[in-house]
């Protein structure tokens, strides 16, 4: 009776073992992790670039003034003017600005 009670333990430890899924290798976990995390994407780096520089001037017309015949009306002023096209940029000889 104790041959049978041993021999019946044994086959429900080995079936019992059977059922269980295999353990993973530590060491197929730990690539499997490292494969991710290096996997992962990273930002896009972006570049801008400027190519061409716009200069928006806004040119006032002054509005009438109906002037009283007893009011002094404001002396006028010339108005100012560009410099010359190729002035040339200080600091670097040679070098002229357009």
């Amino acid at each position: 009776m104790l041959i049978l009670g041993t021999v019946a333990l044994l086959l429900a430890g080995n079936l019992w073992r059977i059922s269980q899924p295999p353990r993973p290798d530590p060491r197929m976990v730990s690539l499997a992790v490292r494969a991710t995390v290096y996997a992962l994407p990273t930002a896009t780096p972006w570049v801008i670039e400027v190519t061409r520089v716009i200069t928006a001037t806004v040119m006032v017309a002054p509005t009438p003034v109906l002037a009283d015949a007893n009011t002094p009306a404001p002396p006028t002023t010339a108005t100012p003017t560009l410099a010359p096209a190729t002035a040339v940029t200080p600091g670097c000889p040679g070098v002229t600005r357009r």
